[in-house]
């Protein structure tokens, strides 16, 4: 009798997440996903942070961060992704930045009122 190829010791499952512009993305377990775009939005606050004005306050920087993530439709969906596949707490807590409730929250009020991202 053949061994199994499957592992259900540790099992790893794979989903696809449709995105706008009629992109598509295989998402291979969403919690290395949505820590890697937590990475990403980190560097991005930090970059922002590091070139802007030493007194900008959390939400200037955080709207200087949406305004990036926005006009990057890519990263855009990837946001929209990561925080639909978990809690928008528990995705600003993984960027730990003073910046990162501000425009976390801000881009999950978009995703609720946006009608175009499902």
């Amino acid at each position: 009798m053949e061994s199994s190829q499957f592992n259900l010791q540790n099992p790893t499952f794979n989903s696809q997440t449709q995105l706008g512009n009629n992109n598509t993305m295989n998402v291979t377990n969403s919690n290395s996903f949505v820590r890697e775009t937590a990475i990403e939005i980190k560097q991005i606050l930090a970059e922002i942070s590091q070139s802007s004005p030493p007194h900008s306050t959390p939400e200037e920087i955080g709207r200087a961060a949406i305004q990036r993530i926005q006009n990057n439709p890519t990263l855009y969906q990837k946001v929209i992704s990561a925080l639909k596949a978990g809690s928008t707490e528990a995705f600003a807590q993984l960027i730990n930045h003073p910046a990162a409730s501000f425009a976390i929250a801000a881009l999950a009020d978009w995703i609720k009122y946006d009608r175009s991202n499902p």
